[in-house]
């Protein structure tokens, strides 16, 4: 059985580049991200921080919540 690094490799030599991205499709996601992050600025804003390995702030599940929606962090 094959690690996880023997198989990207392995993926990398036969062309299967399915789990990659392209150089332009990371740069165009971070001018995406900029683009909200100074937005925010703008209004005197900053992303609310939240740990690692989360489903984010505690804030984001009272939103859903108000807006009737169902959000668990146990992926049920």
């Amino acid at each position: 059985m094959w690690d996880a690094y023997e198989r990207l490799i392995t993926d990398i030599l036969r062309g299967r580049l399915g789990l990659f991205l392209r150089r332009d499709e990371v740069q165009t996601q971070w001018q995406f991200v900029d683009r909200i992050l100074n937005d925010l600025k703008s209004h005197g804003m900053e992303p609310v921080p939240y740990t690692s390995g989360t489903y984010g702030p505690s804030s984001a599940t009272a939103m859903a919540l108000r807006a009737g929606a169902l959000w668990s962090e146990d992926g049920l």
